[in-house]
């Protein structure tokens, strides 16, 4: 702004540049999807090490393939996670959640107050509630009397407390000066018990208000909880209008890459359609991931091990993945998606050290993370630097030939080598057969375009109301290749191109209120073939 003159002299006035930056996205973010032992079941839970999954979901858990796949991501160099816990009630056994009633003497009604475990699962039998009335006297009462109509005899404290099976505590928790009263005044209280523990607790929520609390030392117990049983596909696509189960993550701001590893164990014997992922689930994650600019990490099917067993390697086709058609865009889903076989074996600690077989998803999850911070989301997730960690081996030991059959289908292969060991060596999306002649073949490339979208499209959201004009259109100019220029000094393309005037906006764009800025650039692509050649020239005579 101008200095109005009001003396003769030198005025000096700052201007803005015009210019906004935009700030790149994150690319490492990984959600997991499934069921575990204990944990919130209604939110997205974001964690940032193995020890904070052990705290809120129970760690390890033989039954429970999803704490393999989320250690399997940290150990393998995975920095942020979210986890969405899915819960599949048994049959006539209610929801699963364990209650804990008081009794309040002398009271029929209104109802006892009465709390619930926070989350369902039989860890919930291991709750105790117990209320005691120290140091709530009618002196310390006054300060709520007043505003809020409190009496001392409508005031407690509670504690909480979870134990293991051995009688040991868990975790314990304290509220000093609640009240169970919701009647008139009361009902404002900001010590109000289902406040409070809907905003602090991890171990209970209140399932009933009673106006009367529960008498000085009086306790309840835990019961009812169970772990209910495996997850059905009605459970893990939910409703995407209500928010919940896959749709849970309408909650997230920002994630990049999914994974939702098969909900049974892999072990002998067993029928295979048990062990698998319902390619129904596999399709709705894949759209999801392309609504969203993620990317969908794909467990094989288990049908594919058995043919690679039987030597049938050519019999494996990427369509029983059963990932395919557009999303609402328009876009073909399958851009956004990448299955790696074969599976991994690897040591588990629950049987004393044995080697058990896991799906890979965590793991490629961890490797995607690391590279990116490393080399950039545009450097292919796969080659000798991408070792996989925490695996004993893989669970078939593929040829080159055998992996040529694999390749040009769109099947990433993971590789044994000697000396260098396990490692990723495939960088396809499953729209990546050669026949298909996609511009998104290849891993990098597409997660790059995710990655330039999302960092676009949220770095230009101030330019909404904003006079759809040259001056406008400069900004937007400026921003935009600044962005691009910082990418392609770090190599992640070859040029890039940003075009914003009155070529692709048009005079009948403007009178909708449409601005359109064109990005264009050259990516640079994994070299997956290297061809030496070698010749030995004839000798020339010398002189």
């Amino acid at each position: 702004m101008a200095v109005p003159p009001s003396y003769p002299g030198v005025y000096i006035s700052e201007l803005p540049s015009g210019q906004r930056p935009i700030a790149p996205v994150p690319t490492n973010i990984a959600v997991f999807v499934g069921r575990a032992p204990i944990g919130p079941a209604d939110a997205p839970i974001t964690i940032f090490n193995f020890g904070d999954y052990t705290r809120l979901f129970g760690g390890l858990s033989f039954g429970h393939p999803i704490s393999y796949a989320v250690q399997d991501f940290f150990a393998n160099g995975g920095a942020q996670a979210i986890i969405v816990r899915l819960f599949e009630p048994e049959a006539d056994k209610g929801d699963g959640v364990a209650r804990l009633q008081f009794a309040v003497p002398g009271i029929s009604f209104p109802p006892s107050l009465a709390l619930k475990a926070a989350s369902p699962g039989d860890w919930g039998n291991t709750v105790r509630a117990s209320v005691d009335f120290t140091g709530i006297t009618g002196e310390s009462v006054k300060q709520f009397s007043k505003l809020y109509g409190l009496g001392q005899s409508d005031l407690f404290n509670l504690t909480i407390t979870q134990y293991d099976a051995s009688g040991r505590t868990i975790s314990s928790e304290r509220y000093l000066n609640v009240s169970a009263n919701s009647m008139g005044k009361s009902a404002a209280f900001p010590n109000r018990l289902d406040r409070v523990l809907a905003d602090q607790s991890n171990l209970a929520r209140v399932e009933v208000l009673s106006e009367a609390p529960p008498s000085d030392g009086a306790v309840a117990a835990g019961s009812g909880g169970n772990d209910g049983t495996y997850l059905s596909t009605t459970t893990y696509l939910g409703n995407r209008s209500r928010k919940t189960s896959l749709y849970m993550l309408e909650k997230v701001e920002l994630f990049n890459l999914l994974c939702i590893p098969p909900d049974r164990r892999i072990l002998p014997n067993e029928p295979e359609e048990d062990q698998d992922l319902d390619p129904v689930i596999r399709q709705a994650a894949a759209t999801w991931c392309a609504d969203r600019r993620a990317f969908f990490i794909v467990d094989p099917p288990v049908s594919w091990s058995d043919k690679a067993r039987q030597g049938r390697i050519s019999a494996i086709d990427p369509e029983t993945v059963g990932i395919k058609g557009t999303n609402s865009a328009g876009a073909p889903v399958a851009r956004n998606a990448a299955v790696y076989f074969p599976r991994i074996w690897k040591e588990d600690i629950l049987m004393e050290g044995k080697l058990a077989l896991f799906p890979v998803c965590g793991t490629i999850a961890g490797v995607i993370a690391a590279t990116d911070a490393a080399g950039g989301v545009w450097k292919a997730p796969a080659g000798l630097d991408a070792g996989l960690a925490n695996v004993a081996q893989i669970e078939f030991d593929l040829t080159d030939a055998e992996n040529g059959q694999l390749n040009p289908l769109g099947i990433n292969c993971l590789r044994d080598f000697p000396v260098i060991g396990p490692v990723v060596w495939g960088a396809r999306t499953l729209s990546g057969a050669d026949e298909l002649e996609d511009d998104y073949k290849y891993i990098p490339v597409r997660r790059l375009t995710l990655f330039i979208e999302e960092s676009i499209c949220r770095g230009t959201q101030w330019a909404v109301f904003e006079p759809n004009d040259e001056a406008l259109w400069s900004s937007l100019r400026l921003s935009a290749a600044a962005f691009l220029e910082d990418l392609a000094r770090q190599g992640a393309f070859y040029n890039y191109a940003v075009t914003c005037d009155a070529t692709p906006t048009t005079p009948n764009d403007i009178a909708n209120g449409v601005v359109n800025i064109l990005v264009q650039f050259a990516p640079v692509k994994p070299a997956e073939f290297v061809g030496i050649r070698i010749q030995q020239p004839a000798g020339q005579p010398s002189g």
